[in-house]
């Protein structure tokens, strides 16, 4: 990723429209990394994320928007941070979970790319 490298990952969802949960998450880092993405949704059709984790100055030490939120907006929450070594090769994970087995979550596109400054 470099030292002040960023890596964007772009999703679009397709999912039940209903009062139960479905749970969307990215991670950096592998299925128990760090959380960059937390969506919960109920009365949707769809949904479009955007992931940004950069690096900051150093190979080890990343800044991301809170994972709860809307990118692109303002939060009361904290931005996430972590301490994953991106001068190795690193796997990042993107999963939905449903609350309810008769209701659908459906990946339709992803896009991943790496800026480099």
């Amino acid at each position: 990723m470099g030292l002040n490298g960023i890596l964007r990952v772009t999703t679009l969802w397709t999912v039940t429209n209903s009062g139960n949960l479905k749970t969307l998450r990215a991670r950096l880092g592998g299925i128990g990394g760090t959380d960059y993405m937390t969506i919960g949704l109920t009365a949707a059709l769809s949904h479009h994320h955007v992931v940004m984790i950069r690096n900051r100055g150093a190979a080890n030490s990343q800044i991301g928007f809170t994972p709860s939120s809307i990118p692109f907006n303002t939060s009361t929450g904290a931005n996430i941070t972590s301490a994953i070594d991106t001068s190795a090769a690193q796997t990042f994970v993107i999963t939905g979970q449903k609350a309810s087995a008769g209701e659908t979550i459906t990946l339709e596109s992803y896009l991943v790319e790496l800026i480099l400054p």
